[in-house]
């Protein structure tokens, strides 16, 4: 999770690979007051943590066969999760269905936009962690119903009732 935690030749080398959600030393070690900053693939592999637990029900999401665009939902103890990424540029209006056709309502939206390096734009609390977009959306799914919705480029979007 932390760069510090892994150098490039397993010693003590001031070289590290910077694969982590943040470098605790940045700003002691390595004069990189920046890279104690949260990183921008943090929040999707956080929100993904805490809202797909273990012992969920995984739904399959009837998508448009396109170039990076994935779904997935999961259902625990009768609350819904649905995550979409695309990791293409190119942006697509899609019209999402579930395999499990039920209405789910009181979704938060948390949306996060990949831009070239670290730079991201998301909504974030004064500690850097994830806060929903929207709240209290509804999905309906029922009767082979779909939801219409734009996908940007880079972008990865979870709608979820869990707490």
């Amino acid at each position: 999770m932390d760069d510090a935690q892994y150098n490039i030749d397993g010693g003590s080398s001031t070289e590290l690979k910077r694969w982590g959600f943040w470098n605790i030393l940045g700003a002691d070690r390595f004069e990189n007051p920046d890279d104690v900053n949260i990183r921008p693939w943090f929040y999707p592999m956080s929100l993904l943590a805490r809202y797909f637990p273990a012992g969920s029900t995984i739904y399959d999401m009837d998508l448009p066969n396109k170039r990076g665009l994935r779904a997935i939902a999961a259902e625990k103890n009768g609350k819904y999760t649905i995550a979409i990424v695309n990791s293409h540029l190119t942006e697509y209006a899609i019209n999402l269905k579930m395999e499990a056709q039920l209405a789910i309502n009181g979704l938060d939206h948390y949306e996060y936009l990949s831009h070239s390096g670290s730079d991201f734009t998301g909504a974030v609390n004064n500690d850097g962690f994830p806060v929903p977009l929207a709240s209290d959306l509804s999905f309906d799914f029922s009767d082979d119903a779909r939801h219409s919705f734009i996908v940007k480029g880079q972008s990865f979007h979870l709608f979820t009732n869990m707490e």
